[in-house]
């Protein structure tokens, strides 16, 4: 069943991502799944369609996410003022190891939050606070590309 589950999920974002990429931005992950960005009463996991990659996963293990998002060339200064706001409000939530922005040297328009949790249900409850539907309603049209990375480290 949970196989199925997680197909059914990859089918809903294939069939969403021509609408995603001619809107206000893109949103993929490294299951290769994405959502609906376009609803702001979804919360962050189902807009992204991993509601059902979270569920077949191991809650206790430390996660690593990478999160990279390329902002517009005309929208740079906003998405990274945006993006500093997240910052202090996150690193209290529970389960915060780091959460931790980069620029790119050569690419200002391009992010990258580094972060680390305690555990998978954590970061799950973090995509789900009002600070990051706030960010989403902020940035909107001005994000060129989200994409994320849901890492386990193995060394």
């Amino acid at each position: 069943m949970q196989g199925t589950k997680k197909t059914l999920n990859q089918n809903r974002g294939a069939r969403n991502m021509a609408k995603l990429t001619q809107g206000s931005g893109s949103f993929l992950s490294n299951d290769r799944t994405c959502g609906n960005m376009d609803h702001p009463d979804q919360t962050l996991l189902d807009r992204a369609g991993m509601t059902g990659f979270l569920s077949e996963n191991s809650p206790t293990a430390q996660l690593t996410v990478v999160a990279n998002i390329t902002a517009k060339a005309d929208k740079i200064d906003p998405v990274k003022a945006e993006l500093e706001k997240l910052i202090p409000l996150t690193r209290t939530e529970e389960g915060c190891i780091n959460y931790d922005l980069h620029q790119d040297n050569e690419n200002p328009a391009l992010f990258m939050f580094y972060e680390n949790w305690e555990f998978r249900e954590l970061w799950q409850a973090h995509m789900g606070n009002k600070h990051l539907q706030d960010y989403m309603a902020a940035t909107e049209g001005a994000v060129e590309e989200f994409t994320l990375n849901k890492m386990t480290q193995i060394a």
